[in-house]
């Protein structure tokens, strides 16, 4: 993960074609849904979550399973608890401890990209 503020200084000081905002904007995951809902595309379904008792809301909200995941600071699986039962609630919470996490509904897929 690189730095914002980091590559903020960069753009200023030397050519960076891209920017910085679009970093931004994916180095925190509610954010990322956001644009990419407002860029029009689906997202799988998701809540914020700050503390055990909207964790349990949310779960009950979109069911089991689903997907834990901080909103900062993870990728590549890092950051994330898939929650298959009820029995992993306090496990997967303890993510909560990094800050603010999102929860989303799981996805059956075949592959995953990155970009």
């Amino acid at each position: 993960n690189i730095d914002y503020d980091a590559l903020h200084w960069l753009k200023d000081h030397a050519y960076l074609p891209q920017g910085s905002e679009l970093l931004l904007i994916t180095q925190n995951r509610e954010t990322e849904k956001k644009a990419i809902q407002s860029a029009g595309c689906e997202v799988a379904p998701y809540s914020i979550v700050k503390t055990k008792n909207e964790l349990k809301q949310a779960v009950q909200e979109l069911r089991l399973p689903a997907v834990l995941k901080t909103c900062r600071g993870g990728y590549d699986g890092k950051g994330q608890f898939v929650i298959k039962e009820e029995a992993q609630m306090e496990q997967a919470a303890a993510l909560l401890e990094h800050g603010t996490c999102i929860l989303e509904s799981w996805v059956s897929f075949k592959m995953e990209l990155s970009v």
